[in-house]
């Protein structure tokens, strides 16, 4: 499954393995990762922030997410997101979540990836989807 741009938060159907970001120049993904049966996730939501994270409502992310250490999120950042500025303003905004009963997730900071494919085991691996 390829995400939307600006579709909002959108859940890995059951009968695929692969969440696809798609092509990202300002734009931010955020995948949450959660329910994990013997090394793989049952659950992954994705959001294609348009120019950044702040675009992207954690709150709708985390919908229904539960607070374990297996739970993950990775925040993959288009090319014109790759500063240092642009990390930590991003991971301010993914942050936040943790004060609001998600202590023991993990999050995960991708870089160098502008077209990232997320399997149910949490790999991250550059994509050549086309679209």
């Amino acid at each position: 499954m390829v995400l939307t741009v600006g579709g909002g938060a959108q859940d890995l159907p059951a009968d695929d393995d692969v969440m696809i970001t798609g092509q990202m120049g300002d734009c931010v993904s955020v995948i949450v990762l959660f329910n994990c049966v013997d090394g793989t996730y049952r659950n992954i939501r994705g959001w294609h922030g348009l120019g950044g994270s702040r675009s992207i409502n954690m709150k709708q992310m985390m919908r229904k997410v539960p607070n374990e250490t297996a739970t993950q999120v990775l925040v993959i950042p288009g090319r014109l997101q790759q500063s240092e500025y642009a990390m930590m303003q991003n991971l301010r905004h993914v942050r936040k979540v943790k004060k609001h009963g998600y202590e023991n997730i993990s999050i995960r900071y991708i870089e160098n990836i502008f077209c990232g494919a997320v399997n149910r085991q949490g790999v991250v691996s550059a994509s050549d989807v086309l679209y």
